[in-house]
């Protein structure tokens, strides 16, 4: 239930379209978070759904806002589609011509490096998307790179009363989920 269940695929003109359950929600590029909670309980959220599919031996490899679908009765349970990016850990080495969506995509996904791509891949987007949703843009290489450095009061919900702790709280986040080294990045979603 964290998948959106395809039913049907019909080609027509060179595209393909896919029948889909009906789910009542919003996409999370449209969904207005308010505060920092509402974004780390949507994103916690998104991470139970990512750990399931690692769990199962898959890769989304198409972590955006725009491929979640929030509820809107509850924070802790979203919806994931797009399914032409879903692979298996085996699939992924052999396939070539991996699709990728700038700003939300890892480095390796992006140069094609498919002998690289693994759950690190989906956490470095799980990190690409809280940028996202904290700051309202894309990170770039100066954002994540070593010794770069996040300007934190230009944050959408920065408030000088936050914990004093946040920025570093913050910094270890991006520092372990937004890096290019795959060494260095998580590899797990917990």
């Amino acid at each position: 239930n964290l998948t959106a269940d395809a039913y049907e695929l019909y080609e027509k003109n060179g595209t393909l379209y896919t029948v889909v359950s009906y789910d009542e929600g919003q996409t999370y590029e449209k969904q207005a978070d308010n505060t920092l909670k509402d974004v780390f309980e949507h994103m916690k959220a998104v991470a139970v759904a990512i750990k399931k599919y690692h769990e199962n031996g898959y890769l989304h490899l198409d972590i955006k806002p725009e491929n979640v679908l929030v509820i809107p009765e509850t924070k802790e349970h979203v919806i994931l589609f797009d399914f032409d990016s879903v692979v298996t850990f085996e699939e992924v080495k052999k396939k070539s011509g991996l699709s990728y969506t700038k700003g939300f995509s890892a480095p390796e996904q992006v140069y094609g490096w498919t002998d690289r791509i693994g759950t690190e891949s989906d956490i470095f987007s799980l990190g690409a998307m809280t940028f996202f949703k904290l700051f309202g843009r894309v990170p770039v290489l100066e954002d994540y790179s070593l010794g770069g450095e996040i300007d934190f009061s230009k944050m959408l919900f920065w408030d000088e009363r936050y914990h004093p702790g946040l920025e570093n709280e913050l910094s270890y986040l991006f520092q372990n989920s937004l890096t290019v080294s795959m060494i260095t990045r998580w590899s797990d979603v917990d």
